[in-house]
């Protein structure tokens, strides 16, 4: 098991950097991560002003891009299961939708990698079932 100071290191960093120049450059990309921040932020603590949980969410999705791609690239792990449903500027992400993928942004070549992600279905039958990108 590894945990988040396992993987916080330069190559972490220099992925962030990466991710930070695609926010500010890639107005698809920059859509997608403020479409996710906006819908964290309306579903959790209503007791502070909605500006400001925009504004963590938004920093929690960069970072956690970072993460998620320092994990899958670097580390080599395929697959990924998530409890619930995976966030589709990750989906994305993965699948080239903004004009560059997660290998352009910790500078390795993609040598044709396919990450997956995995969903949990609670409902019903409760199986996991690959997610993919929006159409």
């Amino acid at each position: 098991m590894i945990g988040v100071d396992d993987i916080t290191d330069f190559k972490c960093f220099n992925i962030f950097r990466n991710v930070m120049v695609a926010y500010y450059g890639v107005c698809g990309f920059q859509d997608d991560v403020n479409r996710s921040a906006k819908y964290y932020a309306q579903s959790r603590y209503p007791q502070y002003p909605i500006e400001i949980r925009e504004q963590l969410s938004r920093g929690y999705l960069l970072e956690e891009i970072a993460l998620n791609v320092r994990l899958h690239i670097v580390d080599g792990i395929d697959d990924e299961y998530y409890m619930g449903e995976q966030l589709g500027v990750l989906l994305n992400l993965y699948n080239s939708r903004y004009g560059f993928n997660a290998c352009d942004l910790a500078n390795v070549p993609s040598h044709g990698r396919k990450i997956r992600f995995f969903g949990f279905d609670g409902n019903g039958c409760a199986s996991w079932s690959e997610q993919l990108p929006e159409a």
